[in-house]
């Protein structure tokens, strides 16, 4: 229960800064409590972030984090990580199969477009690839995949 709790605060947390940036570009007015707009939200899984040793809880903490999300109408929900943490992270878990995975870690454009025709590390479908790109990071849409 805890976990879950976590993860739903830390969503709205998160959410409530999306909020706050709106208001101070002058997006949305002083006092708003939802973005001006519905936007997509990515969940970012990667062992540098601070997670628990049972993936257990780190699944309830994504789950309560998806539901604060789906709470305020978001235009989306999916997650961004490798199938290596994934694993190391939730156990692997097809319980966001329902959601998008953004593939981290493709060397070239060609090995990004080749993931695109996998299943994500979530069990559902890819809609974006991280691959590498001049020394910098660079994301492919897959078509007909967006989040």
């Amino acid at each position: 229960d805890c976990a879950y709790d976590y993860g739903w605060n830390a969503a709205a947390d998160s959410y409530r800064t999306a909020v706050s940036a709106y208001v101070s570009m002058g997006l949305a007015p002083a006092g708003a409590t939802s973005t001006p707009s519905p936007n997509v939200w990515w969940l970012d899984v990667e062992i540098i972030n601070s997670w628990q040793p049972d993936t257990t809880l780190n699944v309830a903490a994504l789950q309560g984090e998806v539901a604060y999300l789906q709470s305020v109408s978001t235009a989306g929900i999916g997650f961004y990580s490798t199938q290596y943490q994934w694993n190391q992270i939730t156990g692997g878990t097809s319980d966001f199969s329902a959601y998008p995975s953004w593939v981290a870690g493709a060397n070239s454009a060609e090995q990004a477009v080749g993931i695109c025709s996998t299943k994500g590390f979530t069990g559902g479908r890819v809609a974006l690839v991280q691959y590498l790109a001049g020394g910098f990071d660079a994301d492919f849409l897959c078509q007909g995949n967006s989040g």
